[in-house]
């Protein structure tokens, strides 16, 4: 086990996390998506194929070409195939065994897969993508991983980029959550018909919806919950670095999401 450590591998902790989390994330994403490949990637599925057509980039390959391309077998394999193959990668990015590599092949893959259901991908798609290009390029797994113990020279404790590489991630959160705030601000969330909507999207429910529902359903709730996510939002990015009031903006951002 000590293979996995290194003298100062506290400075090194949010990389591993951040790894960990990235590939349990992904992983956690395709296994609930399993059984509906077909009907999200497939060429009869909820999207019709000539639709998503038209919002997919000219130059980056879609599941549904690919399918086609090859042709060694039928779709539905082929996009079994295609996800066991992503799994696999996923699964060894978790384990910190090829690493790079892994994490490369994550991030194409999710490149295709990002690509291939553009109308009906929503935040967390877009954030996995940049999590998985940080993890490619950040040293991720050099330390608490398969490959520190093939490695025949061991790392050694070098602090002096990751202050860089954690403010890199932190500047970027900052532009989402003040970004996300600042599109909110739109007639349907100013007036609290916005939180509305979102509880009531198809790929949000779960057995809290008539929970939610009841709740948003009292008079001056929604406006008060959809207000207080827009400033919640645009505080972030200011507020997050003064101590002391960054604990709470946190929990404040964990209850947004949940």
């Amino acid at each position: 086990m000590s293979k996995f450590l290194v003298a100062n591998r506290s400075a090194y902790d949010w990389l591993v996390m951040l790894r960990i989390g990235v590939s349990i994330s992904l992983i956690v994403k395709i296994l609930t998506e399993f059984r509906f490949l077909d009907l999200l990637y497939g060429s009869k599925g909820l999207v019709p194929i000539e639709i998503s057509h038209f919002s997919q980039l000219p130059l980056i390959p879609s599941v549904y070409g690919l399918s086609q391309l090859i042709a060694c077998c039928t779709e539905s394999h082929f996009l079994m195939g295609f996800f066991l193959c992503q799994l696999l990668f996923a699964s060894f990015l978790l384990m910190g065994f090829l690493s790079r590599f892994s994490a490369f092949m994550c991030l194409l893959m999710q490149v295709i897969v990002f690509n291939s259901t553009h109308l009906t991908s929503y935040g967390f798609d877009a954030v996995l993508l940049s999590m998985l290009f940080y993890t490619m390029i950040f040293p991720a797994g050099k330390y608490f991983s398969f490959d520190n113990i093939l490695r025949a020279k061991k790392p050694q404790a070098d602090t002096s980029m990751i202050f860089f590489y954690q403010k890199i991630i932190q500047l970027h959160v900052c532009i989402i959550y003040f970004v996300n705030g600042v599109s909110k601000m739109g007639h349907n969330w100013q007036d609290g018909s916005g939180i509305w909507d979102a509880v009531n999207q198809p790929q949000f429910q779960s057995f809290l919806t008539p929970f939610w529902q009841s709740i948003l359903l009292i008079e001056h709730v929604p406006a008060l919950v959809t207000w207080s996510t827009i400033i919640v939002e645009i505080a972030y990015p200011f507020l997050v670095w003064v101590r002391g009031v960054n604990t709470l903006l946190l929990i404040l951002i964990i209850l947004l999401h949940a």
